[in-house]
């Protein structure tokens, strides 16, 4: 999505002839800060997308690994998915916290 990963995590192939149009994660970031509307419609597909992708993920986690199944497969139900784009801060130094954060794919500094 947008090129949030620098690899390409799925393969498509096409059954018939299809166009298409790729735009940049550079490029793309700039319209979406314009338009809060498509942050806003563009946050709620990742959620949507990280409900099904998340719970695998924490079964696979190495962090996890000596954790019982059912409790890895509940953490990955019930955590709290959320998006962040480029200048948004994830945590604060110095701030108050009471949970652990998982970052899923992209990069934080």
């Amino acid at each position: 999505i947008l090129g949030v990963s620098l690899i390409r995590t799925s393969t498509i192939q096409a059954h018939q002839i299809c166009c298409m149009w790729e735009i940049a994660q550079e490029k793309a970031m700039p319209i979406i800060d314009k338009h809060p509307k498509a942050r806003k419609h563009f946050t709620s597909l990742i959620i949507t997308h990280l409900q099904t992708s998340v719970p695998p993920l924490v079964l696979s986690l190495p962090l996890f690994y000596d954790f019982d199944n059912k409790f890895k497969t509940l953490l990955g139900l019930w955590c709290e998915k959320r998006v962040y784009f480029p200048g948004q801060h994830i945590v604060k130094e110095g701030c108050g916290g009471s949970r652990p954060c998982v970052i899923n794919l992209g990069r934080a500094t």
